[in-house]
């Protein structure tokens, strides 16, 4: 009679832990409605047909900053 305790006990204890775990439905994507939809915005500092160049140092030595740069199309 122990015995059918402890494992009854046990096995509400196995599946009263399995039952308390769920998983979170993935969130809908979200489109942005002021785009064009064949446009896809990569960074928000440039405008469109533009892209970021990080800053760097020029052969002379001298520092160039970060800045918007029109693409090659």
């Amino acid at each position: 009679m122990k015995k059918i305790l402890i494992a009854t006990a046990l096995a509400g204890a196995i599946v009263g832990s399995f039952a308390s775990v769920s998983f979170a439905a993935p969130l809908p994507a979200m489109i942005d409605s002021h785009a064009p939809a064949n446009i896809i915005t990569v960074d928000h500092r440039c405008g469109p047909f533009h892209h970021y160049v990080r800053g760097f140092r020029a052969r002379d030595g001298r520092v160039i900053p970060g800045h918007c740069v029109r693409d090659h199309r």
